[in-house]
């Protein structure tokens, strides 16, 4: 396994990130990297998400935390995504994408409605959370090529640093994102 990306998926993430990013530009890059990594571990457990598909919902899926901004950002992803698909004419992915932002840091496995892509994505954003400790039977040699083709650049001490905050500013919901 390469790191190689459909292209279909790279200019998608890049559609959305050059129309949607409102945060700090110093932190575009390694929010791009993040987002290619979990793209390209999804497609490593799955070759059966579409790469349109798996761009809007790897562009959108924490872009709330930028572009909002907030903590609290599974809703405003969504509607961010929603919104961008619907300006496109593309809303017949726009449930099945919904479902991969809303589940991706979803602690058990993923039941339901658009299983296969949501389950996918969700252990692929926990395989780069867990700078690829999880592997979910990926290879650790594809994890490692996926790592050196997009480079973390700091993206992990941010969410070090941001959880860090939120534990100090909403003690009693420090991580609203998670759920059973």
């Amino acid at each position: 396994m390469s790191a190689t990306l459909p292209a279909l998926t790279v200019e998608t993430v890049d559609d959305v990130l050059d129309t949607q990013w409102r945060g700090d530009r110093s932190m575009l890059a390694p929010y791009r990297n993040h987002v290619l990594r979990v793209a390209s571990f999804c497609q490593a457990l799955t070759g059966a998400v579409d790469p349109f598909e798996l761009g809007v919902a790897g562009a959108f899926h924490d872009l709330g935390v930028w572009s909002v901004p907030t903590w609290d950002y599974l809703a405003p992803s969504r509607r961010m995504a929603r919104e961008w698909l619907a300006a496109r004419g593309r809303t017949d992915c726009a449930d099945r994408i919904e479902a991969m932002i809303e589940h991706h840091h979803k602690l058990t496995r993923y039941h339901g409605l658009h299983e296969v892509a949501v389950e996918a994505f969700r252990r692929a954003d926990w395989m780069d959370v867990s700078r690829g400790r999880l592997r979910f039977g990926v290879p650790a040699g594809t994890i490692a090529t996926i790592k050196r083709a997009h480079p973390n650049l700091g993206f992990h001490a941010f969410l070090r640093k941001r959880t860090a905050r939120a534990f100090i500013e909403t003690p009693l919901r420090p991580l609203p994102m998670f759920h059973w």
